[in-house]
């Protein structure tokens, strides 16, 4: 179910927000006409990562949910040409709270 789409803060953006079962669902989504250069998806490196962890709990917080108390997952949606690429989990489990 589609929560938010466009969320900013000073920290970064969120494209799309959404909720699937117990989750909260923070998707990416990029897309590259051509993959010269590489996949859309490969564009996201650890540093967009963590910018896109960082709003994902200024957005929770915002909510005035605790987010020690609730699953959270990051998801890539990414367009290269006409090949589509949905990564579930692309950021890997507890990235919220690794620190990294």
């Amino acid at each position: 179910m589609l929560v938010a789409r466009n969320y900013s803060c000073q920290v970064g953006e969120i494209d799309l927000i959404m909720r699937d079962g117990e989750y909260w669902v923070f998707i990416e989504v990029r897309y590259r006409h051509l993959a010269h250069y590489g996949e859309a998806g490969a564009t996201i490196d650890q540093r967009k990562q963590r910018k896109i962890v960082l709003t994902a709990i200024s957005w929770l917080q915002a909510q005035y949910i605790n987010i020690e108390e609730v699953a959270c997952r990051f998801d890539v949606f990414a367009i290269t040409g006409n090949k589509i690429d949905w990564i579930i989990d692309a950021f890997g489990q507890d990235s919220l709270f690794d620190g990294s």
